[in-house]
């Protein structure tokens, strides 16, 4: 039997697990196997539900011990009502559960998603025949798979349901990491993430693939496989790199930056005020939902609504209703554990409908730790297993570039005439004002390169920005960039921060958003070729005459187009920005610090708003 084996190939989906300090590996594949197949209810009869086709116990293959279970799964079609007496209409799955062990690591391959479900759960309560196994923990996972660029997460709300913010979102991009919203998305945490990896790098292959991790069930994903061989190179490769993380010791919390970690403070939890059911099926990453259990999911998910009637400390009594119908009162109690392993138990009330049958499906959903999601004053949420403190956390914006300024006067935004007030075009690049300085070396802000691309002042009224800069490299992508420039308040070498001094330009470069788009742009830039401005136009360093050519340009320019939008305010100075960010971030903070956290959220909010336009932000200081 073992030889069938070599006709397999499985997709890498995968349960992880340990054997327990005090248990030996010894027997555990076939005593889970055998404890699957029993919960499952897998017989011979060939009338049965769940036939068996064959059983193999474990045998030793390469790096991997392995034992193989597999079934006939007899289901009658979600669309049809049977009438009595009907039963030759129904179909027929051919199902397979693989135990592979690499030393004291284990990996289970389940293709019915019933038995999937069902092994994470025994694997949890640790009873029967799983007592000898415990899951991975999810720091654990996290150390070891979910690293590198992330290609796509699941994000849940943990905060109150509400009409302007998604309960639940899939994200994917290239690098995901960047494209969080340090602002919007600190009340969400990942159910799942799908990383970029080279450790599942076949031989001869160019590059690596993705790995996916659902780290509170334990669960890895690897994608199609095209022989017995691959799927178990990758399943030796995966418990390997387990091994080695645990051994070194590795463990991460938190391993995307912005999204909502699990807490300890399990002892503040208090006054629940919000009990909500949320299937993991419905926010599930994987396409092997089972029909019936997603139906009975989105029952439950859309149509219950919880009434809050007691709460003490983390526990709270609450009525049951399911689509206007009430069904009964239940208590949930959360006890402590550690922060992946939270406990709920549910204890029934009362029993408020005559559908007795409707009310135990109303229990065991309460019951599900996996689907109930409970939020408190307190600022927690308990929610899937675990408690996590929903809270603003002051993040550091994260875009300033520091520059050399000290051949110019910070003060001085625009060149004047000889009055000292009004604004001169004709002395752009002459003197020594911001306006002067981004003319003279922009883009060589960083004292790198030269002085490539077209560049054009558009200052006045109804501008695009004080500075345009479009560059078309030999090979690459075009960046377009705009340029806000405010002068600072202030020249003293050791000025402090200024929130104010901030706010109207960042109030300039939101406003003219809309100038990202290459349409607009042009349509803007052509029009203003008439005003004061409309001769200030450089190409790679040299002044031309006027805007034709720049228009041209910009009228050609295709939609793979970079983006970005720069505010130049030399009010923060390195060393000042330097200081303030090594003050201590616990306790009342000073007005220093107040100051920078108010600045960061601005900041961060115009860059959220760029971002959403696929457009970097940049904040250029003073060195």
């Amino acid at each position: 039997m073992a030889d069938e084996l070599d006709s397999l190939k499985p997709y890498v989906s995968l349960i992880l697990a340990r054997v327990a300090r005090g248990s030996g590996p010894k027997g555990v594949l076939d005593a889970v196997l055998a404890g699957i197949r029993d919960l499952l209810k897998v017989r011979r009869a060939a009338e049965s539900q769940r036939e068996l086709v064959d059983r193999m116990v474990e045998v030793q293959r390469g790096q991997l011990a392995v034992a193989m279970l597999r079934y006939r799964q007899r289901h009658v079609p979600a669309w049809l009502t049977l009438r009595d007496g009907e039963t030759s209409l129904e179909d027929i799955y051919h199902q397979l559960v693989l135990g592979c062990r690499r030393g004291r690591y284990l990996a289970f391959h389940c293709s019915e998603p019933a038995a999937q479900q069902l092994l994470v759960r025994k694997l949890e309560a640790r009873a029967g025949s799983f007592r000898s196994l415990e899951p991975i923990e999810a720091a654990v996972l996290n150390a070891a798979f979910v690293v590198g660029q992330a290609k796509t997460l699941w994000l849940t709300n943990l905060g109150r349901n509400v009409a302007t913010k998604a309960d639940s979102k899939v994200l994917a991009g290239i690098s995901l990491q960047d494209a969080l919203d340090p602002l919007g998305d600190q009340s969400y945490y990942f159910t799942a993430a799908r990383v970029a990896t080279d450790l599942l790098r076949e031989p001869g292959a160019k590059q690596g693939g993705t790995i996916g991790s659902v780290p509170r069930r334990s669960r890895v994903w690897a994608g199609t496989t095209s022989s017995w061989g691959e799927f178990t190179r990758k399943v030796a490769t995966i418990l390997r790199h387990l091994e080695t993380t645990e051994a070194q010791n590795r463990k991460e919390p938190a391993p995307l930056p912005v999204l909502a970690v699990p807490t300890t403070e399990f002892g503040a939890l208090r006054d629940a005020f919000d009990v909500s059911l949320l299937p993991s099926e419905l926010l599930s990453d994987s396409a092997t939902v089972d029909t019936d259990a997603l139906q009975k999911a989105e029952r439950w998910g859309y149509g219950s609504h919880f009434e809050v009637l007691e709460r003490d400390g983390p526990n709270v009594t609450a009525r049951l209703s399911l689509e206007a119908k009430v069904i009964g009162d239940f208590r949930f109690e959360v006890h402590a554990g550690a922060p992946d392993s939270v406990g709920l138990r549910v204890e029934p009330r009362q029993r408020l409908t005559s559908d007795e049958a409707l009310f135990r499906e109303g229990e065991r959903a309460c019951n599900n730790s996996d689907w109930v999601k409970i939020r408190y004053e307190s600022g927690h949420t308990f929610v899937q297993g675990s408690v996590f403190s929903v809270r603003h956390r002051d993040l550091p914006f994260l875009g300033w570039h520091f520059v050399d300024l000290s051949a110019y006067e910070v003060e001085k935004e625009k060149p004047t005439h000889a009055d000292g007030r009004t604004f001169d075009p004709a002395a752009v690049g002459k003197q020594e004002s911001l306006f002067c300085w981004i003319s003279q070396v922009w883009p060589n802000f960083d004292g790198k390169g030269g002085r490539q691309g077209w560049l054009a002042c558009d200052d006045g009224a109804g501008e695009i920005a004080d500075f345009i800069h479009l560059d078309i490299p030999d090979r690459g992508t075009p960046l377009l960039t705009l340029i806000h420039v405010k002068a600072s308040s202030s020249r003293a070498d050791d000025r402090g921060i200024s929130v104010s001094d901030y706010e109207v330009v960042s109030a300039q470069a939101l406003k003219n958003l809309r100038f990202l788009d290459r349409t607009n742009l042009a349509d803007r830039f052509e029009a203003g070729a008439s005003r004061p401005v409309g001769s200030l136009v450089w190409k790679d360093g040299r002044a031309l005459t006027g805007r034709e050519q720049m228009t041209k340009v910009l009228r050609e320019l295709g939609t793979n187009l970079a983006r970005r939008v720069v505010v130049v305010q030399p009010r923060v100075t390195q060393t000042e920005y330097g200081a303030v960010r090594k003050l201590p971030r616990t306790g009342a903070p000073g007005p220093r610090l107040a100051r920078m956290r108010q600045l960061d959220s601005l900041l961060l909010g115009v860059e959220s708003d760029c971002r959403s336009l696929g457009a970097e932000f940049l904040v250029m200081g003073a060195r």
